[in-house]
């Protein structure tokens, strides 16, 4: 349970009360969790009543709200479909390791017919041979 104790100019205290069981160890860690619904700024952090004395965390960071709200799903709708636009691809220009494309293309590159005739090999993946399809590098034949 939060009870706001006081609003001052450089912000707001909280407080919260909880026990933590007497064989639970040294605390290394706090999760925060903001049900606020706006972001919040949590400079610092105080632990009281710990056997060994108070307990000072530096947080000095900002917690999101745990909270979503859509309130226009038309508008999801839109970014989704640019999203798929660029997953898809266009079929163009060689595809990078950090590419996140899924697009389809032939296999072009088996064989070696620029060393020898005998060594070529037929495309694969085109409209004669439609399978087996690969995600498309973009190097040439």
């Amino acid at each position: 349970m939060h009870i706001k104790l006081e609003k001052k100019e450089d912000g707001i205290k909280y407080e919260a009360s909880f026990k933590v069981p007497i064989k639970f160890g040294h605390i290394g860690a706090i999760l925060v969790e903001n049900e606020h619904h706006k972001e919040m700024y949590v400079s610092d952090i105080v632990l009281d009543g710990l056997s060994n004395g108070p307990l000072n965390i530096i947080c000095g960071s900002w917690v999101h709200s745990n909270h979503i709200c859509v309130s226009n799903p038309s508008g999801l709708r839109r970014l989704r479909d640019e999203e798929l636009v660029k997953l898809r691809g266009n079929g163009e220009g060689e595809r990078k390791h950090i590419d996140r494309i899924y697009d389809y293309d032939v296999y072009n590159d088996i064989g070696d017919p620029d060393r020898k005739f005998k060594l070529s090999r037929p495309v694969l993946g085109g409209e004669e041979r439609p399978y087996p399809r690969r995600c498309r590098t973009g190097r040439p034949p």
